[in-house]
This record gives structure tokens, C-alpha cells and sequence, in this order.
């Protein structure tokens, strides 16, 4: 790794910006690195949710506090391991959790229509030497943590989503665009291909997917409310929290996607991606 990338990533969590700091590291990974990836992974995925209790209050500052402190200790001895090892005149690496230009994160719902644009997509990709990366086929390995994988693809350069109705509908899957638009540049980082069934260019249409987050997140609340032991619900409650953050959202991503010129998903197939795939090629 070059000492330039260690210099910036330590002054990162000297101004407490922790995931700036591990994201550096993590694209500046080299192969005999690659030890340190799941480390790395697992610290961005801590700095987020921690981030997110933060800002529900859910938390003491004590607490905080003492996160914040275990995360910086980690983070700042795992540079100090890779600072030790020796660095490399030449490495190429292929570990996909570089971001390097040629590799394309893909974000999809699972359902038979969206399975078929992606494998023609990923088709089209390799004729131009593109690598795509997803959950299902390279992205996650049996009993891996998709959460992870979810958090390092919010964090990548390149991301192709494939907006249907499923997909604005389905918690993951907006967990995964939480993590992109928390990782700011979404505009520049996301190329979408919007599904007829999604139908982002209507205003009702926005409100309704709105309604819909608005009304998961009063159910789960209500029933939550009616429990008389709170002592085993952790993971309900952080579903809670996810709703109410996508909740907050939703209006504001669906937005801005109704106003890229996406083009239509018959369209890309026609032109086998071709103007998705050049505009990847100027952006990153």
C-alpha cells in the first residue's frame, strides 16, 4: 500500500473520520493485504450502524463514546500492520473489494424479470471488459454476511440498480440504497435502469412508495408497543430504525432517479448496454 493512502487514511481518524479512514484502506488494499479485508469490512459496517443509533438517540454519549474508541483503536492498529508489511514495487490485485474502475457493483431485487436484465447486462459487461459483482453469484459466499456485503457495495464507485417495484418495496434493498446515499455522490455513483413497473416519473406513484414504508413502519411500531418484554426484540427494533430511516428517504431517492434521463430497460437491451456502459467509462 502506498505511503501516500496510509498518510490520508491516518489523517482521517485524526478528524474522526472514521469510515473515510477504513474506506481509503480498504481500496488500497493490496494481495498481501487481503487478510485484513473482512477487518476492514466489518469495522464500516460498526461505523454505520453506530452512526445511525446516534442519530436515533437510542444510545447514552458514554456508549458512544466508547464505540467511537474501540473502532479508532482498531482502525489505527490495523494501519499500523500495514505500514509493517513490505510494499510492493507491482501488484495487480483482483480482489473485489478494491473498487477498482473496471468492477461494477450490481443492486437488484430477486425476481424472474430483473434475474433476465441482469444476466444480459453482465453479459455485455464482459464483452467490455467489465467486472460485475452481486450478491448471488460472487458477492456473498455461503452463510456469509450480507450486511457486509451490503455496506461495502453502498460504498463503491460504480453501482448499477435495477429500480422495479419489488425493489422499492423490499428492506434490503433499501438498506443497500441507504448505504449508497449515506456514502454520498449517488447521482455520480449510481447508474439506473428503471423497470415500467416502478414508475418513478408519476408524483402519485412516489407517494404511494412513501405511504407504503410509512405504514411498515406504523404496524411493526403498534406491535411492538404491545409487547410486555422488550428484553429479546433487539433486531425488531433496528428493523424499526431502518423503516423509519427509509421512510425519510424514500421521496427524496425516488426523486432523483424520476429525473435522470435512466432511459428504458427495452431500450438498454436493444443497444446490448451500450450507453449504461459508456457512461461508466467516463464516470469512473
Amino acid at each position: 500500500m502506498n505511503s501516500e493512502a496510509l498518510s490520508r487514511a491516518r489523517q482521517h481518524i485524526q478528524n474522526n473520520q472514521l469510515f473515510k479512514a477504513a474506506q481509503i484502506l480498504l481500496n488500497h488494499l493490496e494481495d498481501i493485504h487481503s487478510a485484513y479485508t473482512d477487518e476492514l469490512i466489518i469495522y464500516m459496517a460498526d461505523i454505520k450502524a453506530m452512526e445511525r443509533t446516534q442519530r436515533m438517540g437510542v444510545e447514552s454519549p458514554d456508549n458512544i463514546r466508547r464505540e467511537v474508541n474501540r473502532i479508532t483503536h482498531s482502525i489505527l492498529q490495523l494501519l499500523q500492520e500495514i505500514e509493517k508489511e513490505p510494499a510492493r514495487e507491482t501488484s495487480v490485485s483482483t480482489s473485489l473489494t478494491k473498487h477498482k474502475n473496471n468492477i461494477v457493483y450490481i443492486s437488484y431485487a430477486w425476481e424472474d424479470e430483473t434475474e433476465k436484465i441482469v444476466e444480459m447486462f453482465e453479459g455485455a459487461a464482459r464483452q467490455a471488459s467489465l467486472e460485475t459483482v452481486r450478491d448471488t453469484v460472487n458477492g456473498v459466499l455461503y452463510k456469509g454476511n450480507i450486511k457486509e456485503f451490503m455496506t461495502l457495495l453502498g460504498s463503491s464507485k460504480c453501482i448499477v440498480v435495477i429500480i422495479s417495484d419489488k425493489y422499492l418495496k423490499s428492506q434490503n434493498c433499501m438498506y443497500e440504497m441507504l448505504q449508497i446515499k449515506e456514502n454520498k455522490n449517488l447521482a455520480e455513483r449510481v447508474f439506473p435502469i428503471v423497470l415500467p413497473n416502478a414508475n418513478l416519473y408519476d408524483p402519485v406513484t412516489r407517494v404511494e412508495y412513501v405511504k407504503y414504508w410509512q405504514e411498515k413502519w406504523k404496524v411493526l411500531n403498534d406491535s411492538l408497543k404491545s409487547l410486555d418484554d422488550f428484553s429479546s426484540i433487539e433486531n425488531s427494533q433496528k428493523d424499526l430504525r431502518l423503516y423509519s430511516d427509509i421512510k425519510n428517504v424514500i421521496n427524496e431517492i425516488t426523486e432523483v432517479f424520476s429525473n435522470t434521463n435512466a432511459l428504458t430497460a427495452d431500450i438498454h437491451v436493444k443497444e446490448n448496454f451500450k450507453s449504461i456502459i459508456d457512461s461508466i467509462f467516463r464516470n469512473t
